[in-house]
């Protein structure tokens, strides 16, 4: 079965998900935690959320920041549809994360203030590929915010090769490994394992803000 239809299968089911307590829910909430510290509730900025899945985060940032203007892009048409149904004023793309560089413009802005991509970065086959897109989509000291399940630390290797079962071939990278891939595009803000239970693999939470490359 085909990654996109993979995805398109789950998209029926992701709100039920036994994840959705553990890893989805308090994602989301740490997301909006940083969004609310760095813009007042009136606040006008644009957010792509990449790899947005059925939209539960963007109705969020909807619901708590009603003049932000939110575009989200999804590779499965199921959660495309999904995301559109549930945020009607955003404006959401059934695309892949990996074609960001050629999207219509005259549907998304050319650079974005804040970039979310949440859970969806381990599947991308060229993940350094993909943050350098994010880099050029993003505004002077613009922010990306990843979480992400990490392959840390021995326990991690040990469970994640389950989670592949489910969901098809991934990459986990870990701490280190996201360090150096970002050192040249971002800072790292934050770094923090936001898993709420011990026997949960690594949820990596990372808060990069963008730097300016050398021409």
């Amino acid at each position: 079965m085909s990654s996109s239809r993979i995805w398109d299968f789950w998209s029926k089911h992701y709100e039920r998900l036994w994840v959705q307590k553990w890893s989805l829910k308090p994602t989301r909430e740490a997301v909006l935690e940083e969004l609310k510290g760095m813009y007042p509730e009136e606040g006008e900025f644009t957010l792509l959320d990449a790899g947005c899945g059925v939209g539960e985060l963007l109705q969020e940032i909807s619901e708590a920041f009603p003049r932000a203007k939110l575009f989200g892009l999804d590779y499965s048409m199921g959660m495309t549809e999904k995301s559109r149904e549930r945020v009607p004023g955003g404006i959401i793309c059934h695309q892949a994360v990996e074609e960001l560089e050629v999207i219509n413009k005259t549907v998304f802005p050319e650079t974005f203030d804040v970039i979310l991509c949440t859970h969806s970065f381990p599947y991308y086959r060229d993940q350094q590929r993909v943050l350098r897109l994010f880099h050029r989509r993003l505004k002077e000291k613009g922010l990306l915010i990843l979480a992400f399940a990490s392959e840390t630390t021995f326990y991690d290797r040990r469970i994640m090769p389950l989670v592949k079962l489910t969901t098809g071939n991934a990459g986990y990278p870990s701490e280190k490994e996201l360090q150096r891939m970002t050192a040249d595009l971002f800072r790292i803000e934050k770094e923090e394992n936001a898993a709420i239970h011990f026997w949960m693999p690594t949820l990596l939470f990372a808060v990069l803000r963008k730097k300016e490359t050398r021409s």
